[in-house]
């Protein structure tokens, strides 16, 4: 499979219930932000959700846009991804939670640069109204379970019904 291209069209963080736009997407004069690749759209939403959260931080830095963003408990994000190519939207949510390692130190051997590995991305698919789309479709397939559980109950009480001897039938 190839690798389709992706990118960023809406993004939004919340602090105190009220939703905070990511500047740059799509401020940027620009209809979307970044260009990420993957051969699925998830891989793509976690390159994007890194990239996003080194946004947040740098301009962070810098002066005082993200108002009630904090460094050590980043925020949950709420984004969506476009393909390029064909439009296709899909909406993530994503967290970052302490890595269970703890913090690492990574040398990159061709240039002695040193990586910090402090937290680990958790980036789930979601429908636009913010529910997850993998707990929906979990749910959706227990009903429909349930349902055909309910259905052969239904028709083994009737089979057995049927099956069992009536004296009454006999006299008609």
């Amino acid at each position: 499979m190839t690798a389709r291209l992706f990118a960023v069209a809406i993004a939004y963080y919340y602090v105190d219930g009220k939703p905070n736009a990511i500047a740059g997407v799509p401020e940027y004069e620009r209809e979307y932000y970044g260009e990420y690749t993957g051969v699925y759209p998830y891989q793509a939403a976690s390159k994007a959700f890194t990239g996003l959260q080194k946004h947040i931080k740098k301009f962070y830095k810098t002066g005082d846009w993200f108002p009630g963003y904090d460094p050590e408990q980043p925020p949950v994000i709420t984004f969506k991804m476009v393909d390029v190519n064909n439009g296709e939207e899909n909406w993530y949510q994503g967290h970052r939670v302490p890595h269970h390692q703890g913090v690492r130190e990574v040398i990159n051997q061709t240039d002695g640069r040193v990586r910090r590995y402090v937290w680990k991305n958790k980036v789930v698919k979601i429908t636009h109204d913010g529910q997850r789309q993998q707990g929906q479709q979990r749910q959706q397939g227990q009903q429909r379970q349930q349902g055909q559980q309910r259905q052969q109950g239904q028709q083994r009480q009737q089979g057995q019904q049927q099956d069992e001897f009536n004296p009454e039938d006999l006299l008609d």
